[in-house]
């Protein structure tokens, strides 16, 4: 059998390939190329080992301190911890090395290890693709009480203080156990110790929620970590002793392929950035609770790129263990979001568990990545409609059709949702140029409806007793203000994209197999199975288009700059009663488009809509 293969084989030509009718293509996933590192994981124990020194210098101390930093902050941020900071060779038995800094600081780290872990598997938001809530049975025990650790941890680095001002380098290398090195090094390796004592505490009060010793210790150990990047330079080279294939043997199938090694200065730059977010998020729960969807909205397109564990400390402060926004409780905190919309009495009382949930999740889907968000939304909008439904039968037996009924803010909550998911597209850059028109005249259509109910939820709000209103009018009325700004944003956006078509300045689609009724149906379908609002065929945008392509070119910029200018004037008004930072934006926008169209520049080339200034209306940019 085996002659014959090989007589087949060599018939073979290039390009070709000998393989049985039965052999079918999900069989070859299948395969294991034997001897091959990244597939066979037995070959682990083949690879060149580096091993272990005795004898260790303060500049080797502090490469493997520097390097475990980097590698814990990557594990943070979503990294596989046998494939990171497991595949330090210093790890096994590290309380038999001769260094006693490096011990105390190895055994610090993995309480960091530990205080990172526990928030964010409390928080539950690890099982989003992105983090493995797995040890993988690497050694991640510690032998000391936490509080027991950190005196030992301080005392060494307080000694280190006393030597290294006293220049008595003898004293240091007797009392560390670390052969040569200067006065310096060792100073540097004291921050270290200091660093992972600093970081330790910093968990400690993140998962207790103490906010004010969250503050003053992020800005300590902001402190220490630039006393690090300072004297990083000091560090040997230690890539030899961070071995990735030495725990394959722990995967039970072929272990996901590492990333790029992490470097020093951009995992430091990351953390930063990372104890940036976690400030600003004790600041949030300090906030209105009412507020709470626009300022977590904020918060995450200022921080796009959070990391698991910052992001699960918001999840923790924001809708964690029963207390919104570390104030009040979640149901008390439902029915306070919608009194605000509504004067719902106490008779509905009994109703607010069908959308207490729902609502709920609203908020810690917020705490995700927008990417994330916007796909969790989509079925959280469906939850709603159900709510809206269960209730809606529910008060029609209680009270008939008065319009302030439950369901009334309900519907509101959903159409808000809607139009931050088709929103949030174009911040994620999720449509093409030839697609915008669809997009924008769904979304102008949404904010529409959503206007026209926030005009009978204030009509009936007037309509209502004295007490009510007072509740009520002022936060339905300058939602409504914003509404009515966003629809006339929209509509100024939908008219410019309109006439940029119209000159050939955008980019043109040249699919030939591209079908605009399959990929319009496509993109709304989330809401064809809606009730509410009712679901729009693509026959209208036809409509509207054919309308602006039968528009001469001077007419339809004289309505762009008619919808910018009326767009600009309300927000203007806005802005005097109710000052925003996204009003503020989206005026920037009205100005910079009125005057790129006030010039005939941006006829003579290609336009690029720059999303720089908003995050969901663009500037014209010639390019």
């Amino acid at each position: 059998m085996l002659e014959l293969l090989k007589r087949e084989c060599q018939k073979l030509k290039d390009d070709e390939l000998l393989m049985s009718d039965k052999i079918t293509l999900q069989d070859t996933i299948y395969t294991v190329e034997i001897m091959n590192s990244r597939m066979d994981a037995g070959m682990a124990h083949f690879q060149k080992q580096h091993p272990v020194p005795k004898d260790l210098t303060p500049g080797l101390v502090l490469g493997l301190m520097d390097g475990l930093i980097t590698n814990w902050i990557d594990w943070i941020g979503g990294q596989c911890i046998a494939l990171n900071i497991f595949s330090c060779r210093f790890l096994d038995d590290y309380e038999q090395h001769q260094s006693r800094s490096l011990v105390q600081f190895i055994r610090m780290l993995m309480f960091c290890i530990h205080g990172a872990y526990d928030i964010i598997v409390e928080a539950e938001i690890c099982f989003e693709e992105d983090f493995m809530p797995d040890f993988m049975n690497c050694n991640v025990k510690v032998d000391r009480e936490h509080d027991t650790a950190m005196a030992e941890c301080l005392h060494t680095y307080k000694y280190f203080q006393e030597l290294v001002q006293s220049k008595d380098l003898a004293r240091l290398q007797a009392y560390d156990g670390c052969v040569s090195g200067d006065i310096e090094q060792f100073e540097a390796i004291g921050y270290r110790l200091e660093f992972v004592n600093a970081l330790s505490f910093l968990l400690a009060v993140m998962q207790a929620a103490d906010l004010k010793q969250i503050v003053s210790q992020i800005q300590t150990v902001k402190s220490i970590l630039s006393k690090i990047q300072q004297t990083h330079h000091l560090a040997a080279e230690v890539g030899d002793y961070f071995d990735l294939t030495i725990n394959y043997h722990k995967f039970p199938q072929i272990p996901p392929s590492p990333n790029k090694p992490p470097t020093f200065d951009s995992e430091h730059e990351r953390f930063l950035e990372q104890l940036d977010y976690i400030e600003t998020a004790t600041a949030l729960v300090q906030k209105d609770p009412l507020d709470a969807i626009s300022l977590l909205q904020s918060h995450a397109r200022r921080y796009p790129d959070a990391l698991i564990l910052s992001r699960s400390f918001l999840h923790l402060i924001v809708s964690g263990r029963d207390a919104f926004m570390m104030q009040i409780h979640s149901l008390d905190f439902v029915q306070q979001l919608l009194q605000s919309f509504a004067p719902i009495g106490p008779k509905y009382a009994h109703l607010l568990h069908l959308c207490h949930q729902p609502i709920m999740k609203i908020f810690q889907v917020l705490c995700y990545n927008r990417a994330r968000q916007r796909r969790r939304l989509f079925h959280l909008i469906h939850d709603l409609e159900f709510a809206e439904r269960m209730i809606e039968e529910s008060e029609t037996e209680l009270v008939g059709n008065d319009f302030l009924h439950l369901t009334a803010v309900i519907y509101h909550l959903k159409l808000t949702l809607i139009i931050y998911c088709y929103k949030l597209g174009h911040e994620l850059e999720l449509y093409s140029d030839h697609e915008l028109p669809s997009i924008l005249y769904y979304q102008h259509y949404l904010l529409d409806v959503s206007l026209c109910h926030l005009n009978a939820m204030e009509e009936a709000g007037l309509a209502a007793s004295l007490e009510a209103m007072q509740n009520v009018s002022k936060r339905v009325a300058i939602t409504r203000l914003r509404v009515a700004c966003d629809k006339m944003m929209t509509r100024a956006f939908l008219e410019l994209v309109l006439l940029l078509q119209k000159h050939h300045k955008l980019k043109e689609l040249r699919s030939t197999v591209f079908n605009p009724e399959a990929h319009y149906t496509n993109r709304f379908k989330p809401l064809q199975v809606l009730a509410t609002p009712a679901y729009m065929p693509r026959t209208y945008l036809v409509e509207k288009t054919t309308q602006a392509e039968k528009a001469s070119e001077e007419d339809q910029l004289k309505l762009v700059i008619e919808c910018f200018t009326v767009a600009k004037d309300s927000i203007t008004k806005l802005l005097k009663q109710y000052a925003d930072d996204d009003l503020k934006q989206m005026l920037k926008v009205c100005i910079s488009n009125l005057v790129h169209l006030g010039k005939d520049e941006w006829k003579q080339s290609q336009i690029k809509l720059d999303f720089s200034v908003h995050h969901s209306y663009p500037i014209i940019k010639p390019t």
